[in-house]
């Protein structure tokens, strides 16, 4: 029988990683467009036609904002949310590269290095949202404009690929291209009137936020020791394959740690691979992270999209009312922090009674935090149910279509009346560590990635000119950026590819900045992930997705524990920075304001400083 506390870890596990990872998104995007004003400039002008300047932009606008979607996927390329993708653990013997890898080691895949691969991005460190786009949308026309990120092509894998990969990848693009589509449609950014500077140091926590930067030489792949335990560092694409097809089955695994004891709870990401795993994974593709569901969903990011793009527009700021949700962000990040912290007894188990930096209280309490809000959450849920069952018919509330949100739809399959244990979990347990994780990973990479997005487009004026160009040419300034616009944003797709290009573990960050496959890879040029009648450079990198199996290409990851949200990321991501670019201009420059790009240390790749950027309104009062 599964009880409260088992549901509880489920929902905790969802909303931490939707929330966190969207947010560090966006971040990202932002950053990028405002460092390069040429590809802002061509994110507003599609959406200023594709939309206009009388509606703001809608679900439906941003399958036309080519431009945007590209943007998103140069912003991954570059700052993708995990650059070492989620630790993998060898469950069986097997051989990679023809080294005998033995059970129990541990597999890292480096995708920050991965995406910047000079022999598959040209000039990889550049911020070319074009590399993405097909000649036919203005890109560069090679092989990125073809990529995904479902973890098929191992060039490129910002939610990882294989049997970890990010079950919530439509749900993380939905949202990254609303709010970005949204923002970009909405506002101004000019920094440079200010006198702001973006920094683009990157942090390090698990996912890329903004500070240090892995080394940029080092071989395809090396045998290395983590305390007690032999670990595999993967920086190749070839590699890459090899480990999340051939191996996939036995690399399956995840390390245990403190984090996954005293974080985690019944999270499906970081369970054991096994039928536990497989269940609540098979739970959250099919009924949590669908394309239907989605959706039905998709009103609600949107319109806290709009509610962003308010606050960036008027001298008031956020409500009262956003108070909760505040302190559920502040957790978030929090929680993402110790996710990635060094605790000496995952090196060194016998030192597991010592908590001598106090890591492990520090787990402990916000564990306890998040429970206590997610807990909440259920009874009101719980309350609701019972109400609508005593006033509906016999069969009310017993379909899955009748569900209203992640919660109600966990409740409802999970069968919550039942009294035995889900898999050894009690049922409330499951339900919520199930929707916390896909909130919070959902939440902090799209914000990381967003962030990147922005302070990569101030950076390069240019790219952001561009990007602005194809939102006003495919959205126009009459009205906001809609869903519908997304696909003929190809240019902001590309933006989007090249951010998460740029920022077992796999060793992303390496493996995006392989020169063997990316030309010039230290550059933000979204054009490498454009065809050549897109306006792209035409390479391979044009024909890349994130889905996992493109191997030079992976922000997402690839195999079984693949990002099982990419789509989720996706639809978040492009809308989001269509939205941003579509309704504002950034004038940093104006405003002296200088963007430090350094990365910081956590579990995705945190931007160190916060980003400030001075947005100025482009598109009618009546859409704000």
């Amino acid at each position: 029988m599964v009880t409260c506390k088992d549901f509880q870890n489920k929902i905790h596990a969802v909303i931490t990683a939707a929330s966190d990872t969207t947010s560090l998104t966006l971040t990202w995007a932002l950053a990028l467009l405002i460092t390069n004003p040429s590809v802002l400039k061509k994110a507003q002008d599609e959406l200023d036609t594709k939309v206009g300047k009388d509606r703001n932009v809608e679900e439906h606008d941003v399958n036309d904002l080519v431009y945007l979607q590209a943007v998103v996927k140069e912003t991954l390329r570059m700052y993708a949310a995990a650059p070492l993708d989620v630790p993998h653990e060898a469950i069986a013997d097997c051989k990679i590269g023809g080294y005998e890898v033995r059970a129990g080691t541990r597999l890292v895949v480096n995708l920050w290095k991965l995406h910047r691969d000079p022999r598959v991005w040209s000039n990889p460190s550049e911020f070319k949202p074009e590399r993405f786009l097909s000649q036919l949308d203005g890109g560069s026309g090679g092989e990125a404009a073809n990529l995904d990120f479902r973890g098929q092509d191992f060039e490129y894998l910002p939610f990882s690929s294989g049997r970890r990969i990010c079950p919530g990848i439509d749900f993380a693009i939905q949202t990254v291209h609303m709010a970005l589509a949204r923002l970009l449609h909405e506002f101004d950014f000019n920094n440079d009137s200010e006198g702001l500077v973006i920094d683009m140091t990157e942090g390090s926590v698990i996912r890329s936020s903004r500070k240090t930067k892995p080394s940029s030489v080092s071989p395809p792949e090396v045998a290395v020791r983590f305390g007690m335990y032999p670990t595999l560092v993967v920086s190749s694409w070839e590699m890459s394959k090899e480990c999340f097809t051939t191996n996939d089955r036995f690399l399956a695994g995840l390390p245990s740690g403190a984090a996954n004891k005293y974080l985690t709870f019944a999270s499906f990401c970081c369970s054991t691979y096994g039928p536990y795993w497989r269940e609540i994974r098979k739970i959250a593709t099919l009924h949590l992270l669908s394309h239907r569901r989605l959706e039905l969903l998709k009103h609600v990011p949107y319109s806290e999209i709009g509610k962003c793009n308010h606050e960036c527009d008027s001298k008031d700021g956020p409500s009262k009312e956003e108070e909760e949700g505040q302190k559920l962000h502040k957790t978030i990040i929090e929680f993402f922090a110790l996710a990635g912290a060094a605790v000496a007894s995952d090196a060194f188990p016998f030192l597991g009674w010592l908590d001598v930096d106090g890591q492990k209280k520090r787990m402990k309490r916000v564990a306890k935090d998040m429970d206590f809000i997610v807990s909440k959450w259920l009874e009101e849920h719980r309350h609701q149910r019972q109400q609508t069952v005593l006033s509906s018919s016999a069969a009310g509330g017993s379909n899955h279509d009748d569900a209203k949100d992640f919660m109600d739809v966990l409740m409802t399959v999970l069968d919550e009346g039942s009294d035995d244990l889900f898999f050894g979990f009690n049922r409330d347990t499951v339900i919520k560590a199930t929707c916390l994780q896909i909130i919070a990973a959902g939440a902090d990479t799209t914000s990381v990635t967003l962030t990147w997005d922005l302070a990569l487009l101030i950076t390069n004026p240019t790219v952001l000119r561009k990007a602005q160009d194809e939102l006003d040419t495919k959205v126009g300034k009459d009205r906001n950026v809609e869903e519908h616009d997304i696909n003929d944003l190809v240019y902001l797709q590309a933006i989007a590819k090249e951010t998460l290009r740029t920022r077992l573990f796999v060793n992303l960050w390496k493996l995006h900045r392989d020169p063997r496959v990316w030309s010039s890879p230290l550059e933000f040029k979204p054009e490498r992930f454009l065809p050549q009648l897109n306006g792209g450079s035409g390479g391979e990198a044009a024909k890349w997705d994130f889905r996992g199996q493109d191997f030079e290409y992976l922000p997402f990851g690839s195999g079984r524990r693949m990002c099982p949200g990419i789509d989720f990321a996706l639809q978040m991501l492009h809308m989001a920075l269509a939205r941003l670019l579509h309704a504002f201009d950034f004038d940093n420059d104006a405003a002296g304001l200088v963007i430090d790009m350094t990365e910081g240390s956590s579990l995705t790749i945190l931007k160190l400083t916060p980003l400030e950027v001075y947005l100025r309104p482009r598109l009618p009062v009546k859409l704000y």
